[in-house]
């Protein structure tokens, strides 16, 4: 979480000083807006990731191209035992949904007043 918040404030920090023209809540609005959409895409394809249909078709493809290298068919790794090797952690995407909502209600909230 301090990485995420020090990667916002430096990204504001930058916005801020490139935009020197615009008004400050204007800036700030427009800022948290960019880096919490960026933040919940992150979010969603982290969600994707870890959906059984994006399994299925990784397993297809993994199989596709072991069919083609592989000489003994008998190598090759059962759906549950490739989800098992190459899923075992699931990517945490609640950092990202808490930081990406909260800066895009924090972005409406600024534009409101700007």
């Amino acid at each position: 979480m301090k990485i995420l918040g020090f990667i916002t404030t430096v990204f504001l920090l930058i916005y801020l000083f490139v935009n020197r023209n615009i008004p400050i809540v204007l800036n700030l609005a427009n800022g948290t807006f960019i880096i919490g959409l960026i933040y919940f895409l992150i979010a969603l394809i982290f969600y994707v990731r870890n959906v059984g249909f994006f399994k299925l078709i990784s397993y297809h493809k993994y199989k596709k191209n072991q069919l083609k290298t592989v000489t003994n068919h008998e190598d090759i790794l059962k759906f549950h035992e490739f989800c098992k090797k190459h899923y075992k952690e699931k990517w945490s995407n609640k950092e990202f949904f808490v930081f990406g909502i909260s800066l895009l209600i924090l972005s409406y909230i600024l534009a409101y007043f700007a």
